[in-house]
């Protein structure tokens, strides 16, 4: 099944415009979320930003509050402890990796007493409260990327990988919504789940990683063998400069610069995918971001793992009604 799938690459990692139609949207939406609400989950709805985050509304400690949903972040994070009466556990100073490097860490391990996403509540939530992640500088240049400004951070809890797979959340990138369960699905649950999607259309992509971790697929870059981190939070689809020539892809040019959430800065291209395959999806001429992958593939070295070739972002998960199983470790896909 081959697709032509234009993407604009309106900014960099962080600014994509986005063009789906709102209609189609609606109608899947009522259809998912009914069938989801139907087998027990809590329907969450989520607000997609500008720079193409996806945030819900939460409570935490009887506070208001935004939750931002990142698949490529191992562990929660919390602004501004205090102003939720966060409860500091211990001290964190550790080697933590952002996209381009790997930077020192420091702040607290807190506990949240309660955190509610719609009508459920989950209690004793850990949490880092960092130097990192506050705030993203975006210097852009140029026709595709003008002006320059910084981009501060809507929210104010991340969740990560490991809140989403044990919440057995299902997320809906395309619609979007959350859905949440406190206990696990069943097997058979699980499996009707699975059946009633691919018999909708969707694709099925197996998730690799730990189970709780962050998660990887197996796909094809240009007819090549490639792993993409499913990642939410990385706002455009970008692969690593590094590993360019292996894939056959070029760079095209340097359309701009991005500092990371550590305030390291990194420049932004972009290249033309021939072809990208997920499970039997073909997509052709796919425009993708370009950039330098360091600090994730040095932590996945560290674990003797193997490197990434590029981050499945917001946009492609969106356009592709990209659905993300994090307990049965499913990625759905369709045309």
């Amino acid at each position: 099944m081959k697709v032509r799938l234009p993407l604009l690459l309106a900014t960099s990692w962080l600014l994509l415009i986005i063009g789906v139609s709102s209609a189609g949207i609606q109608a899947r939406a009522a259809t998912l979320e009914d069938f989801m609400r139907r087998r027990g989950y809590t329907v969450v709805p989520l607000k997609r930003t500008v720079s193409n985050e996806l945030l819900a509304d939460a409570t935490i400690n009887g506070k208001k509050a935004k939750a931002f949903l990142d698949t490529g972040a191992d562990a929660n994070r919390l602004n501004d402890p205090s102003r939720f009466a966060a409860e500091k556990l211990a001290t964190v100073d550790r080697r933590a990796a952002t996209a381009y490097s790997i930077v020192d860490e420091h702040g607290a391990l807190v506990e949240v007493k309660e955190l509610q996403l719609g009508d459920i509540i989950f209690e004793a939530e850990r949490a880092i409260s960092s130097n990192l992640g506050k705030e993203v500088k975006v210097a852009r240049a140029g026709s595709l990327i003008p002006g320059s400004a910084p981009v501060a951070r809507n929210w104010d809890i991340l969740l990560g990988s490991d809140f989403l797979n044990k919440s057995s959340a299902v997320i809906d990138c395309r619609t979007p919504r959350l859905y949440l369960r406190k206990e696990a699905p069943s097997e058979q649950l699980s499996s009707n789940i699975l059946e009633s999607l691919k018999n909708s259309g969707y694709q099925a992509i197996p998730i690799l990683g730990e189970p709780r971790g962050i998660m990887f697929i197996r796909a094809q870059a240009n007819h090549l063998p490639t792993i993409l981190m499913v990642d939410t939070g990385a706002c455009v689809s970008g692969f690593d400069r590094k590993q360019l020539k292996a894939l056959n892809l070029k760079e095209r040019s340097i359309i701009g610069q991005i500092y990371d959430s550590a305030a390291h800065p990194g420049d932004i291209g972009f290249g033309v995918l021939e072809s990208l395959g997920l499970g039997e999806l073909e997509l052709s001429h796919v425009i993708v971001g370009v950039g330098k992958l360091d600090g994730v593939n040095t932590k996945l070295a560290e674990r003797k793992l193997d490197p990434i070739q590029a981050l499945l972002g917001a946009e492609l998960l969106s356009r592709l009604s990209g659905t993300i199983d994090c307990h049965s470790r499913i990625l759905y896909v369709k045309e």
